[in-house]
């Protein structure tokens, strides 16, 4: 279509053409983003599932003392002087072995 145009007009027909693919994007993006919000509803409450099936089979004791450490650590604001209970420790910070 554009081969026989001047450039001028073929970058104005380029421009509308991908411009009409953006705004038909752009008007879509409502529908793309409560499909993954439906999905995101659906996979927190597997998770949610799973977790209390887990804490069910783990000795109640231990469940407890756990949330309460989460809840201690997430309730500091600032200097946290508790350990961070997400955190794995790594036993080296490279990933070159050590050679003695």
């Amino acid at each position: 279509m554009t081969r026989l145009q001047g450039p001028g007009s073929c970058q104005d027909v380029l421009d509308a053409h991908f411009g009409f693919w953006n705004w038909l994007k752009y008007v879509g993006h409502g529908e793309t983003l409560l499909q993954h919000y439906k999905n995101a509803v659906g996979d927190r409450n597997l998770q949610n599932e799973a977790h209390h099936r887990l804490t069910e089979v783990l000795e109640k004791l231990q469940v407890e003392k756990w949330e309460k450490m989460c809840q201690e650590w997430d309730a500091q604001i600032y200097l946290k002087t508790k350990p961070n209970l997400y955190e794995a420790e790594a036993a080296s910070k490279s990933h070159t072995p050590v050679v003695t």
